[in-house]
């Protein structure tokens, strides 16, 4: 009975050791000091999105799963070396920052991974430049979601796991109606109008004028005589700044043009305007639009008027 005993306390030893060892074993963690809750982020040109990880008992697995468009799968799989990790149409690309020296190489040189997860208890994840990577060059729906799944274990056998998001706006577009970007100010009624999309809100926008032939007599006579009359300084109507510009001109101005989504521009009456203001100089004037959304994404078109 004595021998029993002697194993039954020897076995709940034991136990006991390894529950403190694993109580003393410091944890994973990981944070985020732009974004603490780690809410969707908007995909920007500037967006702050280091992740910091710190693994004091040391690496023994360490994935990343994608969640991205699947026109951008094919993109992930170049970085990844182990076959049963790249995605498909059906299943999400994963990245193996242990196991994987593909993965880890094309990651590091892409400025994404800062450490070496196989032998280090410290890493920094700048999802810049893998979002960066992903998307450039592609054409992406409003709204699409890019979602990195973190999933981590030590080796003191806990687990940390983190689920990073962003989401893609689209950049600011305009189309005009009629299609073509030459306007004849000579016909009977000159049309041109613009329809502006910016899921994003217009934070800036302006029409630029410029004469093509050059305009030596600009500021006394011709178009761009008239645009400046208005503007009070140069040729350029910001229709935010210089709302009185705007408003004078027959075009949208401030409250209607700002954190707008959608706008139409039409330059109907303006264009009849410069058609009556038109001098031998302006055989081609040449207007440049704007726009830019709180993101920081823009557009530039032009438009030239022939007379």
């Amino acid at each position: 009975m004595r021998k029993y005993f002697l194993i039954a306390l020897a076995v709940l030893l034991f136990a006991g050791c390894q529950k403190n060892s694993q109580n003393n074993a410091q944890k994973p963690s990981i944070s985020w000091k732009d974004n603490e809750d780690f809410s969707e982020m908007e995909i920007t040109t500037e967006m702050h999105s280091t992740v910091s990880l710190s693994v004091p008992e040391g690496v023994s697995s360490f994935q990343i799963s994608l969640s991205i468009p699947s026109t951008l799968v094919g993109i992930a799989n170049k970085m990844i070396g182990i076959s049963t990790n790249k995605g498909t149409a059906s299943k999400s690309p994963v990245f193996d920052l242990v196991n994987d020296a593909t993965a880890v190489s094309a990651l590091t040189k892409l400025g994404f991974l800062h450490g070496n997860p196989a032998v280090g208890t410290e890493f920094i994840l700048n999802f810049a430049y893998l979002v960066s990577e992903l998307y450039s060059g592609s054409i992406l729906d409003n709204a699409s979601k890019f979602v990195f799944a973190i999933s981590l274990k030590d080796k003191a056998d806990q687990n940390l796991s983190k689920t990073v998001r962003f989401n893609w706006t689209s950049a600011p577009s305009i189309v005009f109606d009629p299609v073509g970007r030459i306007v004849d100010l000579n016909a009977d009624s000159p049309a041109l109008v613009m329809n502006i999309s910016a899921p994003g809100k217009i934070a800036k926008a302006s029409m630029k004028f410029a004469n093509l032939a050059g305009a030596p007599n600009a500021d006394t006579e011709g178009i761009l005589a008239y645009i400046k009359s208005f503007t009070k300084n140069g040729f350029e109507v910001d229709l935010i700044e210089n709302a009185a510009a705007a408003r004078g001109l027959d075009l949208p101005y401030g409250s209607q043009v700002k954190d707008q989504t959608q706008l139409t521009i039409d330059c109907s009456d303006l264009l009849f305007t410069l058609s009556l203001q038109a001098c031998d100089k302006d055989i081609e004037t040449v207007i440049t639009i704007f726009v830019q959304d709180a993101l920081g994404k823009a557009v530039q078109e032009t438009v030239i008027l022939k007379h």
